[in-house]
């Protein structure tokens, strides 16, 4: 008796299959988390560029670099360096709009000094 060809997949092709699905479904999230890395790191640079041009806007009028409470304060800001907008502050992974003094994740961090190491503005 001549027994019909068997039609389907056998379970090492179904293995096989699973495998390489799961091997693309990793390369995609890995890209795709480098992509987001790289987007915040742009935001970054960019955040920081806009800093580094408001401050020595303030500087070249005042002959001096504001402190870190005047930057973290809203007020201050707006009448002092208003073409920095609050955004600016705050890093793409972070909630805070302030600056910190030392670097912490996720927190832009600022501090000014003379050369001498004294606070700008007092020789």
């Amino acid at each position: 008796m001549k027994s019909k060809p068997q039609h389907g997949f056998t379970s090492i092709e179904l293995v096989l299959v699973l495998v390489v699905i799961g091997i693309l479904s990793a390369l995609v999230i890995t890209t795709r988390a480098g992509v987001q890395q790289n987007e915040r790191n742009t935001e970054r640079q960019g955040d920081i560029k806009e800093l580094r041009g408001g401050l020595e806007g303030y500087f070249a009028q005042t002959n001096q670099y504001p402190t870190l409470d005047d930057l973290n304060n809203p007020r201050w800001r707006a009448i002092h360096v208003k073409a920095i907008g609050p955004e600016v502050f705050r890093d793409p992974s972070g909630t805070e709009d302030a600056l910190a003094d030392k670097p912490v994740k996720n927190v832009y961090a600022y501090t000014v000094s003379s050369a001498s190491g004294a606070p700008c503005g007092t020789a």
